[in-house]
């Protein structure tokens, strides 16, 4: 842990040199551990049969070191960092792990209640799928006939993670719906005319272009039932029961902790109006990106001699698996010109890892 978090504060930040000088000169080392806890993942655990250790691997991507960031700036009410946060962006490195030892036979869990933290855990899991339905629901949401909102989030980074900001600001109406039968459930309401003003805001703080401007946004409203977005997420209260130990990792590749990048193509077509072109072209720019992922993801080697391609040919449940998680790859930037358009798309290949993982554990 002691080692992500090096990793993490040597960042570069404009104003003060160093995330870690950032956090120092205003005694918020706690504050932001705290945050950026909530989005690490472990991403794998093997056997050291020659120290008698598990060797637990441990991430969090700059996405999430950026959102942890804005996130405290905002609890502190931190003005004119947003620019140099925001530059991040630009960092190479996109994905940062670090690997810790415990002995073996000192991770048992002994049979106890649920206790406080195991009840903040299903909160957190519960908060964080009421963001995504919420999310999926206003990107759904109508501008017109021809156009959704997410038309508009995905036309770059900058709006997305400004979209994204907007989705987890704590200013959202958040409560507890129940806490019974081990499940956790929180509701989260926002009002269609805050949608209607976050969408405008961000499009004129961070659109770059001609297209889009803030009077598209006005009549989000026509297009509900309701003038209140209502969504929910759940969450399990985990149990400990039984002497279960860490499940052996045999290994974890080396492309596990990097990303790739890659461009998608498409010609607008001419015979169909402006809007619904770029619509189509964006679409198949999409497509030919993924289809992009897809071809370099196959060629991944594993340890046991063969490719990730000859592993999707014999297991179904693990190609369509793999499918889906290419569908996660962040839009990075998206560039029209008069006849084609750009995606560039980004991936994490931890994301696949954690589709093939289980097959090497046992």
């Amino acid at each position: 842990m002691n080692n992500l978090e090096l990793q993490i504060t040597n960042l570069p930040l404009a104003n003060d040199g160093s995330i870690k000088t950032f956090l120092y000169r205003r005694k918020l080392q706690k504050d932001f551990r705290e945050i950026y806890n909530k989005h690490i993942e472990q991403i794998g655990v093997y056997v050291d049969a020659h120290q008698k250790a598990y060797k637990i691997t441990i991430a969090i991507t700059l996405e999430n070191v950026i959102l942890s960031l804005h996130e405290l700036t905002r609890k502190h009410n931190i003005r004119g960092y947003q620019p140099a946060i925001g530059n991040l962006h630009q960092y190479s490195q996109k994905i940062f792990y670090a690997t810790g030892a415990i002995p073996i036979g000192s991770y048992i869990l002994e049979p106890t209640p649920a206790n406080q933290q195991a009840k903040n855990f299903a909160i957190h899991c519960a908060q964080t799928n009421a963001y995504k339905h919420l999310a999926d629901i206003i990107k759904n949401m109508r501008i017109h006939s021809d156009l959704k909102v997410n038309d508009f989030v995905t036309e770059s980074g900058d709006i997305h993670n400004a979209f994204v900001m907007f989705i987890r600001q704590n200013e959202l109406q958040t409560h507890l719906q129940h806490q019974n039968l081990g499940v956790v459930e929180v509701v989260i309401e926002v009002k269609v005319s805050d949608i209607e003003q976050a969408l405008a805001k961000i499009c004129s703080t961070h659109y770059k272009g001609d297209f889009w401007n803030a009077q598209h946004f006005e009549n989000l409203h026509k297009y509900v039932r309701s003038q209140r977005i209502i969504a929910k997420g759940k969450g399990m209260i985990p149990t400990q029961k039984g002497h279960k130990r860490l499940r052996k990792t045999i290994y974890i590749p080396q492309w596990a902790n990097k990303t790739i990048l890659v461009t998608g193509e498409s010609f607008i077509p001419k015979t169909v109006g402006t809007v619904k072109a770029k619509k189509i072209g964006l679409e198949r720019a999409r497509a030919d990106g993924y289809h992009k992922l897809i071809i370099y993801i196959m060629d991944l080697p594993l340890h046991d001699n063969r490719s990730l391609r000859k592993l999707m040919e014999k297991n179904i449940v693990v190609r369509d698996n793999i499918s889906t998680a290419i569908k996660r790859a962040d839009v990075i930037e998206i560039q029209y010109t008069k006849q084609v358009v750009k995606i560039k798309l980004e991936l994490y290949l931890a994301e696949i890892w954690r589709v093939v993982a289980h097959l090497y554990r046992r």
